[in-house]
């Protein structure tokens, strides 16, 4: 019976929020006084890592080699495979950049 106190709970707790909220209010930005960082060029983001003794770090692949990474896994011999996914949110930009073929 705990179980479904918890449960019940949380509904109620949740239903109380979204009314709180209403349609014409909107929650309180909790990042209003943030700011992004700045992207930073591939060189300078290597030197911004903070490595334990005796690791080093190494650029391997940046754009326009590489573009919208999704994964990456190194294998047996310490070869870096990265996985791409270039038409992910295709639709975001209507005029997306071509890139050629070998460049």
């Amino acid at each position: 019976m705990p179980r479904y106190r918890h449960c019940i709970a949380l509904v109620v707790v949740s239903a109380g929020a979204l009314l709180a909220i209403g349609e014409d209010k909107k929650p309180a930005d909790l990042f209003a006084g943030f700011t992004s960082p700045k992207p930073l060029e591939p060189s300078d983001s290597a030197k911004a890592f903070d490595l334990t003794p005796g690791f080093k770090i190494e650029l391997v692949a940046s754009e326009p080699l590489i573009r919208s990474p999704v994964a990456m896994d190194f294998d047996e011999n310490g070869r870096l495979f990265v996985a791409e996914f270039p038409e992910y949110n295709q639709y975001a930009n209507p005029n997306p950049p071509r890139f050629a073929a070998g460049s």
